[in-house]
């Protein structure tokens, strides 16, 4: 079976400031991106049915991680200070990676995603505790393989 895994990607949280984020680098458990597009509709006297469009709006999903270090509440006070325009230059970029088993290797480059909703999950005395973000971004832009 030639189907790609989780075990096949990667996603990387890159701080204009700090670099990779240390306390969330290779702890991403899950991870979600979709392109927002919104379907228009139209109704037009006269008409026997409405005419259909769509209308790109940007990009956006979520991610939860686990912690490696406490370099991950740093992160937490930058996207706060960045949203509070109080930390000038701080800016985040998302690479998703995916390694094709039939080969192939593309990444996803979401510049300056506007985190949201950080969150922070503790289930229970056995549970991990989680990290857990929103993002949205005006764009992505899909980057072949590297050489």
């Amino acid at each position: 079976m030639a189907n790609i895994k989780g075990q096949e990607t990667r996603v990387d949280i890159i701080s204009a400031l700090m670099g990779v984020e240390p306390g969330l680098s290779g702890t991403v458990t899950s991870a979600d991106f979709q392109d927002d597009i919104e379907g228009l509709s139209e109704g037009f006297l006269g008409g026997l049915t409405e005419k259909k469009d769509n209308i790109f709006t940007g990009v956006s999903g979520n991610i939860e991680a686990l912690a490696r270090s406490a370099d991950v509440m740093g992160m937490k006070d930058r996207i706060k200070l960045a949203a509070q325009n109080r930390l000038p230059g701080e800016k985040f970029d998302l690479v998703l990676t995916f390694t094709f088993e039939l080969g192939g290797t593309r990444r996803i480059l979401i510049s300056d995603a506007k985190i949201s909703n950080f969150a922070i999950t503790n289930a229970s005395r056995k549970d991990y505790v989680k990290f857990k973000f929103d993002y949205a971004a005006d764009d992505s832009l899909t980057l072949p393989s590297p050489v």
